[in-house]
């Protein structure tokens, strides 16, 4: 289990140093632990979680509304929705490491909580929580924006763990019958303001198009729609 030490290890790891480190215990106490150990509700991160959950909503949206000046509402929807995901999250915590911190009861720890994506994901949010508590707005903000640029990037040229396009990549759709295959047919509009469309396929079949204010927007969206058709209907020939 963590422990104090632990706990400044993790201060180190996160870059900060917490005035009230006790924010960040609390940050990293699954519910299990405390059900096991007959503590307070309250000292679980199920508070901090609902917290963090709203801060980091607020600060990447601000940031996609600044680096996607040319992303209408519905595209700015979907980067924040590839951003902030289960999924993403999570590998943002494992890049920390913040499961070797976290305060699990034993059954969840035997079981490979450590390394489970929901627990992953919620103590990010929960750290996040207690940074905002501790530091504020401001500060919060710096820090995150280090990690979500990053991944805003990634996901700009080739997509983030969590997004639609690695979700399809491996879809059972996918693992069958091929890698998707993306299409550009056609371009629109002046320099400053073109619209793609872009088809998916895969085996040959095609899926989907979808459309957006780049290639990256377009490719998001047509994967997004091919996941919705294999989730209701097998398009392979048998």
């Amino acid at each position: 289990m963590a422990s104090r030490k632990s706990i400044g290890m993790l201060q180190k790891a996160l870059g900060t140093d917490f005035s009230r480190p006790e924010l960040l215990r609390v940050a990293v106490t699954h519910p299990s632990w405390v059900n096991e150990n007959g503590e307070g509700e309250a000292l679980s991160n199920q508070r901090l979680e609902f917290l963090g959950d709203a801060v980091i909503e607020t600060i990447v949206t601000e940031m996609i509304y600044r680096h996607e000046p040319d992303a209408n509402e519905g595209e700015m929807t979907m980067i924040r929705a590839a951003l902030v995901n289960r999924t993403g999250l999570s590998t943002l915590a494992s890049k920390i490491g913040i499961g070797e911190y976290l305060y699990l009861g034993r059954g969840e720890s035997d079981n490979g909580g450590r390394d489970r994506e929901s627990n992953l994901a919620d103590a990010f949010e929960s750290v996040v929580g207690a940074l905002f508590l501790d530091k504020g707005y401001s500060r919060t903000r710096d820090w995150l924006l280090v990690y979500m640029e990053l991944q805003l990037r990634e996901l700009n040229a080739d997509g983030v763990p969590g997004d639609a396009k690695s979700r399809l990549q491996s879809n059972e759709g996918s693992v069958k019958n091929g890698s998707p295959v993306y299409r550009t047919i056609s371009q629109s509009g002046p320099d400053h303001s073109r619209i793609f469309q872009v088809e998916v396929s895969i085996g040959g079949v095609a899926l989907s198009v979808g459309t957006g204010s780049r290639k990256a927007l377009a490719e998001q969206e047509a994967a997004s729609k091919a996941l919705d058709v294999l989730a209701t209907e097998n398009p392979f020939h048998a």
